[in-house]
């Protein structure tokens, strides 16, 4: 799939569960994929560039995993906003303003990611814990 130049999101996921987004390219939206109150995602191996706010953002979302993205020039590479035992792994984030920001997350994984390029490599704000290892940064 490929998908460009939208005004909102490139993928927008609601209220879902046990999705997989994989193999996709996004370029030139507002955000690459934006969920809200979705569980069990696996975002997986998708080059999203050129957004003007986030590359993948999930509010409120569980159980979840992002690996294998390549993600750049985009405000925040990745957004967790109030999510629970989301695992961030073996992503490659280039040239974004954020690389993983958080807020009033928990049980937050995020390893061997490769971060360049970018002024904040991890930011966490809010309840713990986080754990971080075999970052690249």
């Amino acid at each position: 799939n490929s998908i460009n130049n939208c005004e909102d999101a490139a993928i927008s996921l609601f209220d879902s569960s046990y999705v997989t987004v994989e193999n996709s390219t996004l370029v030139d939206s507002a955000w690459g994929i934006v969920t809200s109150y979705a569980t069990s995602l696996a975002i997986r191996n998708n080059k999203i560039n050129n957004t003007s706010l986030t590359g993948i953002y999930l509010k409120d979302a569980a159980l979840s995993s992002i690996s294998g993205n390549q993600i750049q020039n985009c405000d925040a590479a990745i957004t967790l906003s109030r999510s629970s035992n989301v695992t961030s792994m073996v992503n490659t984030l280039v040239n974004n303003k954020w690389g993983v920001y958080s807020i009033n997350s928990t049980f937050l994984v995020v390893e061997n990611n490769n971060i360049s390029d970018t002024p904040t490599s991890v930011s966490y704000l809010g309840i713990c814990p986080l754990q971080i290892s075999g970052a690249t940064l």
